[in-house]
């Protein structure tokens, strides 16, 4: 607990460039606009009612990648679950319920494949632990937005 607390005082502030933050106001523009569901523990159901977590939804408008069905032996209780792909190498970025990896709630473990998404964002891989613990806690969609403009506040 004291190193926490350790690390949220002396961690370095990240200097976000002007396409992150746009690409930060498209995220809270598309968060605020009610025309997305939020669900947990995991970053996009394809259920036709645009149901998708914080970070399902920053993959969404990156225009990175593209979903495709997890396959079989990855597939949770959820049959229209689904993945993003970054990439021809293979690249996922998948969002694994903590319940699956751990006793205990750990972004880290959950939250797996390349940087890239981070990137164009700007988001720390700390900040990305903090988004996803809100979204499958209480914290609606509004809450969020307002979570990731104090970021961009703090790191313009």
């Amino acid at each position: 607990m004291f190193n926490r607390l350790l690390n949220l005082f002396f961690r370095k502030k990240r200097k976000l460039d002007q396409n992150q933050i746009k690409n930060c106001r498209t995220l809270i523009e598309a968060l605020l606009s009610g025309k997305y569901n939020k669900i947990h523990n995991v970053l996009h159901v394809d259920d036709g009612n645009n149901s998708f977590c914080v970070m399902g939804l920053a993959c969404e408008l990156s225009g990175l990648g593209y979903w495709e069905p997890w396959t079989p032996r990855e597939k949770m209780r959820n049959n229209h679950t689904i993945v993003y792909n970054l990439g021809p190498e293979g690249e996922y970025m998948k969002y694994s319920p903590w319940y699956e990896t751990t006793l205990r709630p750990n972004p880290d473990l959950c939250f797996t494949g390349p940087d890239s998404i981070l990137e164009y964002y700007g988001f720390t891989k700390e900040f990305r632990g903090e988004l996803l613990i809100m979204n499958d806690g209480s914290s609606s969609f509004n809450g969020l937005a307002d979570r990731i403009e104090k970021y961009v506040e703090e790191n313009s």
